[in-house]
């Protein structure tokens, strides 16, 4: 696929009239993943009178912790807009607590503010509630709403809910299908995102079709429950960037896929929020010849979503790069797929999902910690012989390889280097079930699809560790953990305050994995709080016999020279 050919695309959004821009140029700092300093948000400080370019509608001034100014239409810093009250501080062009903007400082997986999108899925599920959990590692209880837009430049704030210190809770969010069942074209117009806003810092994940309904006693005797879920770890607003590269599996019609009401095919899927007015896009197609230039497309108000789909067999949107001159959010996958595989058998079509993170928060090293499905529950949609199927796409040209563990000798196990093109998508179907190592001369994304019921799911980054201790799973679904330590000997790895050190086994040097299986939890999300201490990072799937999902919890390469502009 070349240029724009095969895509169809919706967005609320209006032309834009700014042209030739260079890529990279204009996102500078720490722009591709990492918040800049907090003076470089925007503004004039009494003591430093040097101007800074506002990133936002609104930003905050050094020497002026609690005052809030507005960005014009030309991103210049302006007049007082408001004074924060009582003991609130201006961060990221608002005003919030102190903990909030004290964890705004750098990149990380809690946050006070988080924006997300449902996408579309198939037509029995695009009605099914979407889970949104919210767990508080804070100190201090955190008050929590969920916002959506009534009009642009206006939120309406749910009924809030008050998460207690070491808890979760969830809000249930349905929103209208964007498409009629059976139809090809996309929504003429795509609902705003919505937003969770906190008063100190959580984290949030989003399961959509969540199978709330699942343990209802009629439910699979009138055809009620969820089939089709997928899941994420949503980033919070200051961990977001300008620059991202996309990842789903390629759209191939089989026979399952066919016989699914609003399946577009397999079609992939992905969307674009903006968190700010005025939000410029750049949207490369994989394969637009390097020095070509794409259409921008404004979103011109904050919440404004833009959408893609892939619309004939054997398209892909993976490696799609998208550049804006504004923090947005990224998500990307599948309305649904079966990896191309057209099998047959007690294994089902499903959604796959997650939200991206910057290109300058990619890694050159990961762990790929293979998620099984259940056993015994289906047959695998798998080639004979494969045990873990894996999409890898490089940040620039390089070279990619692959490590086995110590002692472990998969046969077909690919020995040699790959070079990798950029943004081109390569799919390793690997033998065995097997842990192993994935290694690249350039920052690389690294994803695996789960048997039996496909997802999408990050690998984990050897470089940067996660910064979770506290973690909440989706009720009704049985859990598998793939937790990765690094060895010095004296540190344990405690899961809800059981020792579980001895369940690891080395991948390489001193990294090693363990899977641990969670027996489903019943009930509220409060009932499915779990622990962890001393873990480098952790995937997860949870499963039953007709709906599946998975995540990792993301890490962020520190942004250093360079790296903060080249990917």
């Amino acid at each position: 696929m070349s240029g724009r050919s095969g895509w169809s695309s919706r967005f609320r959004a209006v032309p834009s009239v700014v042209l030739g821009v260079i890529l990279g140029a204009g996102f500078g700092g720490c722009a591709a993943g990492k918040p800049a300093p907090a003076i470089g948000d925007g503004g004039t400080g009494p003591v430093d009178t040097t101007l800074f370019r506002c990133t936002g509608n609104t930003t905050c001034r050094g020497g002026a912790p609690s005052s809030v100014y507005v960005c014009d239409a030309s991103h210049n810093p302006g007049a007082l807009l408001m004074t924060c009250d009582g003991d609130q501080v201006c961060s990221l062009g608002r005003c919030v607590s102190q903990a909030c903007a004290d964890g705004e400082l750098s990149a990380s997986i809690t946050g006070c503010l988080f924006y997300f999108t449902i996408l579309d899925n198939v037509t029995s599920d695009d009605g099914k509630p979407t889970l949104i959990v919210v767990t508080n590692p804070s100190p201090s209880p955190a008050t929590v709403t969920l916002q959506q837009r009534s009009a642009p430049g206006t939120w309406t704030d749910s009924a809030p809910i008050i998460v207690a210190v070491g808890s979760a809770g969830s809000f249930s969010v349905v929103k209208t299908p964007l498409e009629a069942s059976g139809s090809d074209a996309g929504p003429d117009d795509p609902p705003a995102a919505r937003r969770v806003v906190s008063d100190t810092p959580v984290t949030v994940m989003m399961v959509e079709s969540d199978d709330a309904d699942m343990r209802a006693t009629d439910s699979r005797a009138t055809g009620t429950w969820a089939t089709s879920s997928s899941g994420t770890m949503v980033l919070p607003a200051h961990s977001l960037g300008m620059k991202y590269m996309t990842m789903s599996y390629q759209q191939v019609e089989t026979a399952k896929i066919d016989a699914t009401p609003g399946s577009r095919g397999g079609a992939a899927e992905l969307a674009v929020i903006a968190t700010q007015d005025r939000t410029t896009l750049w949207v490369y197609a994989p394969s637009l010849p390097p020095m070509a230039m794409p259409t921008p497309v404004t979103l011109e108000h904050d919440g404004d979503v833009y959408q893609l789909f892939s619309s004939s067999n054997l398209n892909t949107q993976a490696g799609t790069l998208i550049a804006s001159d504004q923090r947005v959010a990224v998500f990307s996958g599948n309305v649904t797929t079966t990896y191309g595989q057209n099998v047959n058998g007690l294994n089902s079509p499903d959604m796959a999902m997650e939200q991206m993170v910057p290109t300058g928060s990619w890694s050159e090293s990961y762990v790929a910690a293979v998620l099984q499905p259940q056993a015994n529950t289906c047959d695998s949609i798998f080639p004979a012989g494969v045990g873990s199927y894996w999409q890898v796409i490089a940040a620039e040209d390089g070279d990619v390889s692959f490590t086995q563990a110590p002692g472990k000798s998969m046969p077909g196990f690919p020995i040699t280097k790959t070079h990798q093109s950029k943004g081109a998508l390569y799919q390793y179907w690997i033998p065995g079930g097997d842990d192993f190592m994935v290694t690249g001369t350039v920052p690389i994304l690294v994803t695996q699809g789960m048997d039996c019921e496909p997802t999408l799911s990050a690998a984990i980054s050897t470089e940067a560790p996660m910064d979770v201790q506290l973690f909440t799973l989706a009720p009704n679904f049985d859990h598998m953990l793939a937790i990765v330590r690094k060895t010095d000997g004296l540190t344990p790895v405690m899961l809800d305050g059981n020792d579980i050190s001895a369940h690891f086994s080395p991948v390489v040097n001193n990294v090693e994995v363990a899977h641990v299986a969670v027996p489903p939890c019943y009930g509220t999300v409060d009932q499915c709080v779990h622990t962890i201490t001393g873990a480098w990072g952790m995937s997860l799937r949870g499963m039953d016999t007709s709906s599946s999902y998975a995540t990792t919890f993301p890490s962020w390469v520190d942004c250093v020279g360079d790296s903060c502009t080249r990917y």
